[in-house]
């Protein structure tokens, strides 16, 4: 029996159909490389890597598509598993309180951390010491309003009563002797990459009868130790 040449034709048309859906080959680089894909039908591809090229044939129409993504994070990671944020929250002379949230300018910890930080000062001439320092300021321009605080023989929680202050008001002017009053008290103290937790009380001055008063307290982000001779 003879078929219609209708029928033969929509036969011949489905085989084309099914061999032009299974007609894809795809050629890759390897993870981060160019990805080719040839198709004579329809294609769907996923780029495994975050940057690549994709370049698509398909009947009569070619298309060119690149993607590229990136992210960087500047800081150091705290114990809680999230960018570290220092602070001090201060009253100079009385007054309203201030919050400097800042690395000051030249401080150790730059490159772990751009806010408030904390760490210890190790070394020096046997049997050596650990002092504790605190910076924050306002912010990271020179001569920026802000504090170093530094007390000896620190390197954990508890109360000092010996140590060294410089301030630097918002004139940019530096004070701070050694001799001025100063009180630090310490009540966390994570390691490396967690956070300085306490308050103090100072009096700063350059050796006159001119003083300021200081009270505050810090939420720091603890830094590497500093390493003396």
């Amino acid at each position: 029996m003879r078929l219609p040449s209708s029928v033969c034709f929509g036969a011949l048309l489905a085989s084309a159909v099914i061999a032009c859906d299974r007609s894809v080959i795809t050629s890759g680089s390897g993870t981060g490389g160019a990805t080719s894909t040839t198709s004579t039908g329809s294609l769907t591809t996923t780029s495994p890597s975050a940057t690549s090229t994709t370049n698509v044939a398909t009947t009569g129409v070619t298309t060119n598509a690149a993607t590229s993504t990136g992210v960087t994070t500047v800081g150091s990671t705290s114990a809680s598993g999230g960018v570290c944020s220092g602070y001090l929250d201060v009253v100079i002379d009385n007054g309203a309180p201030v919050h400097w949230p800042s690395l000051c300018y030249g401080a150790w910890g730059g490159q772990e951390t751009m806010t408030a930080d904390g760490y210890i000062q190790a070394g020096g001439p046997a049997p050596g010491t650990e002092n504790l320092n605190i910076d924050g300021c306002a912010t990271s321009a020179a001569n920026a309003t802000g504090i170093h605080l530094n007390a000896p023989n620190a390197s954990g929680p508890g109360a000092y009563t010996m140590g060294n202050t410089q301030y630097v008001d918002s004139m940019g002017i530096s004070w701070g002797v050694p001799g001025d009053g100063f009180k630090m008290t310490v009540t966390q103290m994570d390691t490396v990459g967690g956070y300085i937790d306490g308050n103090f009380t100072v009096f700063v001055s350059k050796g006159g009868n001119a003083a300021h008063s200081i009270d505050g307290t810090f939420h720091v982000c603890r830094v590497k130790d500093q390493l003396v001779p």
